[in-house]
């Protein structure tokens, strides 16, 4: 509690004390550097003051069982709360506040609906309400945004919830206090909190933008079936909301959050959009950033991946956390293939066959180049500038995304793809389906050499040679074990190879061999079941992982799928003392 808190707190007591305890005592509202937080001491010591309306944001079945003395339940009666002996109460004050009309669960209903639950609340225009939930949960924060964006501003939420209150020693009750309706005139809705399904189209090309949701591995990843599609918003962030709260349910500070914001690109001068399912938890993660966090420029996306399925225009999800890593057989026959070539001067993307020359010239991909990785001893023995020659000859620049294709996804092709990332080349991918995939479509196949020369004619199918600048990006490889990187998080080593080493430079390690990240027919693993390969007890995706195999291209299969379920910081050991 801040001085500010402090001080206002001495001077109700003496108010009480010398100026009649007959006159009640008004609670003023708490400065806690605008985060919109109040402690437990605070909420006993104000108990049964006038003026004051305490909201339990819970379930029915929740309430009934226990809450804080006086609290008003925003959720049905208990004979309302089940239906044919099912729950129907889903908290937030929903029960309430949803919009029957609208397809889309959770949202809330038109004005004088919103103004009749609130009154029916108790709360009347001159109160102080302090709304709890079970603490480190999502209800308080979804029924404190709905009165916000309705004109009812002098609201808290109860710091650790009634979970806090119990850990704290104070008394919960059964009692259902009678509730006298209020006389809150509503008004709005604000919606300059809500984010619409174009403003997050939008935010998805900004880099100044971060779209970010907070639920469950199974949700993000495909593993569960919630909805119609599973998935996630494409570009989306998957951060843990449990990582924004301490063990006893209250909220960390601001600089106990950042170091994870910063791991994952979200710094406080980028704006934020939240989404979670249908709402209610977005609108939890919006009230962290906002009132929590500080951040100046948050939004809410109040229909979240419910409407961004449901929209017209049959908007694509992922499962993977960066799925534009993968290119499938279509993907690839298209933007690589002969008709893109005959339709513009420079194709924008270069299918990059990484099997050794002997293997290149039985067949491949027609208008591929041919980079052999096959060697891993010859790939890091050349240096930065000899691999932006070799680049730049073969046609690969800043405009073009360059494909690495194997017979199937194969550690020499994930090495390519670590390879340009290190250099600083992001527009580089891998032929999900491999060029058995290629040929097994009924796609054609050449033994010629791809041609590779500057242009003769306005559209010329030849591959142009051009310039590669080099970029080196030294955080995704670790040079000495010992080597000290920064970052916030413990360090935690995956050994790729497929048998134990026998000198690893790391004695603690975890053994998952780069075989086991595909299928049997050498694909990758579905999002869920590679997010299950890497959910090691003890860690969480946002530690350092560093991959290493005494074959580094073998580390890089490692890296590579890390990469591809966004872990955020994911690094391959390679010596000091190699050309690169």
């Amino acid at each position: 509690m801040n001085t500010r808190t402090t001080l206002a707190m001495v001077l109700i007591v003496v108010v009480f004390v010398f100026g009649g305890a007959c006159e009640p005592i008004v609670p003023q509202p708490v400065e806690i550097e605008g985060n919109r937080l109040v402690e437990t001491d605070w909420l006993q010591a104000r108990l049964g003051t006038a003026k004051l309306v305490i909201i339990d944001a819970r379930r029915t079945d929740e309430y009934i069982a226990k809450h804080i003395p006086g609290a008003v339940s925003a959720s049905f009666s208990e004979e309302e709360a089940t239906s044919r002996g099912l729950n129907v109460s889903y908290g937030c004050g929903l029960d309430f506040f949803v919009d029957a009309n609208n397809p889309i669960p959770f949202q809330d209903g038109p004005l004088e609906q919103i103004q009749a639950a609130v009154r029916g609340f108790g709360i009347n225009q001159d109160d102080t309400v302090v709304v709890y939930d079970a603490g480190g949960n999502f209800h308080a924060g979804r029924f404190w945004l709905t009165l916000v964006q309705h004109g009812f501003t002098n609201i808290y939420l109860l710091n650790g919830g009634i979970g806090k209150w119990e850990a704290d020693g104070y008394a919960t009750t059964q009692d259902i206090p009678t509730v006298t309706p209020g006389n809150f005139t509503v008004s709005g809705p604000d919606l300059s909190p809500i984010a619409d399904t174009d403003d997050v189209l939008v935010g998805l090309q900004d880099p100044d933008t971060v779209v970010v949701t907070c639920l469950g591995a199974d949700w993000y990843y495909g593993g569960t079936m919630n909805y119609t599609t599973p998935g996630n918003i494409p570009g989306s962030l998957l951060l843990p909301f449990e990582y924004f709260f301490n063990g006893d349910r209250t909220w960390k500070t601001p600089e106990q959050m950042q170091p994870l914001l910063e791991a994952y690109g979200i710094t406080p001068d980028k704006k934020v959009i939240t989404y979670c399912g249908g709402g209610p938890l977005s609108g939890a993660i919006y009230y962290t950033f906002k009132y929590v966090l500080g951040y100046p420029d948050v939004q809410h996306y109040a229909i979240s991946y419910l409407g961004w399925i449901e929209d017209s225009r049959n908007l694509g999800v992922y499962t993977y956390g960066e799925e534009y890593l993968l290119r499938d057989t279509d993907w690839l026959n298209w933007w690589a293939g002969a008709r893109m070539q005959t339709l513009m001067p420079f194709s924008p993307v270069l299918a990059v066959d990484v099997r050794s020359r002997t293997e290149y010239r039985v067949e491949h991909i027609p208008f591929s180049v041919n980079i052999p990785m096959n060697d891993t001893d010859t790939v890091l023995g050349r240096t930065s500038a000899q691999w932006a020659r070799i680049l730049g000859e073969n046609g690969i620049d800043e405009y073009i995304e360059a494909v690495a294709v194997d017979d199937t996804i194969m550690p020499q092709a994930t090495l390519f793809v670590w390879l340009l990332h290190y250099l600083g080349h992001e527009a580089v991918s891998l032929a999900s389906e491999g060029l058995n995939g290629w040929v097994a479509a009924g796609k054609t196949v050449t033994d010629e050499d791809t041609v590779i020369a500057p242009p003769l004619t306005p559209i010329d199918v030849a591959i142009s040679p051009t310039t590669f600048v080099n970029n080196v990006q030294p955080d995704i490889r670790l040079s000495s074990p010992t080597e000290a990187t920064g970052y916030s998080f413990p360090r935690i080593w995956i050994v790729s190879s497929e048998e134990e080493p026998d000198d690893p430079p790391s004695l603690t390690y975890y053994h998952i061999p780069w075989t086991e990240n595909l299928t049997e027919d050498g694909q990758m693993l579905s999002a869920w079941d590679l997010y299950n390969l890497y959910n090691i007890e003890g860690t969480t995706p946002y530690f350092e992982f560093v991959c290493y195999s005494d074959d580094v291209a073998e580390a890089t299969m490692t890296w590579f799928a890390l990469r591809l379920l966004g872990f955020p910081r994911v690094l391959v050991y390679v010596p000091a003392g190699t050309g690169l």
